[in-house]
């Protein structure tokens, strides 16, 4: 009995001594430390995927918007005062006209008719109403508005002084027409060739 105890005391102690220990969270499960990461051959965390960053607009959207085309302005702002040519203005009375055109000589021809009377000159035309000056034509490179735009001269000219003009078709054609920032019943005509030259100026009123 003895020996058997004592052999049962010995196989519990020997027993006690080669059983593992209890696992704990600790070892199946170990915090990395900052040794760790420098551990070589140790696997890189894994990065956040990047987001990647969208333009504001795309570029098939950005290509295929439609462009507003912008008026451009010219140097100056057609008013009331560039609708002269030669020196003649809507309103002038048959003096006047006579006066202003004096170096031309005396008109080429005189034409009444019974709504109105004109004064023909060598291209150059000025037509009356009751008295008064309602329409100028001129395809004389000398008889030019107030800011130089003269019959012959390339369009480009125009719009350089005044801006970008009105495309009007009408009965006899079509004309690119500017229109004075006052209220008013006269406007300046200009008829253009194919070799984009104003072939003649107009300044014509409403009676």
């Amino acid at each position: 009995m003895i020996l058997t105890g004592g052999l049962a005391i010995a196989t519990t102690a020997c027993t006690q001594a080669t059983l593992p220990a209890s696992p704990s969270h600790t070892a199946s499960n170990p915090v990395p430390t900052p040794d760790d990461a420098l551990t070589p051959g140790a696997p890189e965390p894994a990065a956040d995927p990047e987001v990647p960053s969208e333009p504001l607009f795309s570029e098939a959207t950005t290509a295929d918007a439609p462009k507003q085309q912008v008026p451009f302005p010219g140097e100056i702002e057609f008013s009331e005062s560039e609708l002269s040519l030669g020196g003649i203005r809507p309103g002038d009375d048959e003096a006047t006209v006579l006066a202003e055109l004096d170096f031309l000589g005396q008109p080429n021809h005189i034409v009444e008719d019974p709504v109105e009377r004109r004064f023909e000159y060598t291209d150059f035309t000025v037509y009356f109403y009751d008295g008064r000056v309602i329409e100028i034509y001129s395809t004389n490179s000398i008889h030019c508005t107030p800011s130089g735009v003269c019959p012959n001269m390339k369009f480009e000219r125009a719009r350089a002084r005044y801006g970008d003009p009105v495309v009007v078709d009408r009965e006899d054609g079509q004309y690119l027409e500017y229109y004075p920032s006052e209220a008013g019943s006269c406007w300046l005509k200009i008829d253009v060739d194919d070799e984009d030259k104003m072939a003649s100026l107009t300044i014509e009123c409403q009676p």
